[in-house]
């Protein structure tokens, strides 16, 4: 519990940061992905 010594709000402040940068992390190997698809996989496929 926070009990107004501002630490838990600290915390809260880098874990929610450190799950932004995870998030940011994933879009980017998924756009990565995608782009392995259409340019090595689907050009096979046709």
């Amino acid at each position: 519990m926070d009990k107004g010594s501002g630490e838990h709000s600290i915390l809260a402040k880098a874990f929610l940061d450190v799950l932004k940068e995870n998030n940011d992390i994933i879009k980017w190997h998924r756009s990565g992905k995608e782009v392995s698809l259409e340019l090595f996989i689907i050009p096979q496929l046709q």
